[in-house]
């Protein structure tokens, strides 16, 4: 409907910062969740310190 797809991946590494753009879910427990967008935030490992863990990763594709 916008000129994309979601591509689910399963690791950060995978990504490539010259040429991806994804959204990634990270979380601290529980309750504290937040959105980041790869590569424009470089701290998506560290957003909450060593208690950070990386839940979901959207990669973002034009469609041709």
């Amino acid at each position: 409907q916008y000129g994309f797809i979601v591509i689910p991946i399963s690791n950060l590494n995978r990504l490539d910062p010259l040429k991806d753009v994804a959204l990634v879910l990270v979380r601290k427990g529980l309750l504290e969740w937040h959105w980041l967008c790869f590569p424009v935030d470089s701290f998506i490992t560290d957003y909450y310190g060593d208690d950070t863990v990386i839940s979901k990763i959207y990669l973002l594709k034009e469609l041709p």
